[in-house]
């Protein structure tokens, strides 16, 4: 899967400073430090048969990129816990992301 994001809940940009539509249609491993991003891949990876995994509930905690930063900083992340479901649209297995909470660990 490439875990593209179709769905955010509102409370995405008090929590990490993007609006909604930024973030729809990117891909949730671009929003990550590159040490997790084999970690979280490993998580998300949808196993054969897909019609397995529809329906299904992925939960987990990690760092996404906060939005609003400028461009000559270097990125700053929010430790969050994400909620996805996995939809089948059109056979496409998609990660829909349900909701967005800190993460207090």
């Amino acid at each position: 899967t490439d875990g593209v994001i179709i769905f955010v809940a509102e409370n995405i940009t008090c929590l990490l400073g993007h609006l909604p539509n930024e973030i729809i249609g990117k891909k949730l491993l671009s929003l990550l430090p590159d040490h997790e991003k084999n970690e979280v891949y490993q998580k998300i990876a949808l196993k054969l048969p897909l019609s397995n995994s529809v329906g299904k509930h992925i939960d987990f905690c990690c760092h996404l990129k906060r939005g609003n930063v400028e461009h000559d900083s270097r990125p700053t992340y929010e430790y969050v816990k994400l909620i996805l479901t996995v939809q089948d649209i059109l056979n496409e297995p998609l990660m829909l992301f349900s909701s967005f909470f800190p993460s207090h660990a």
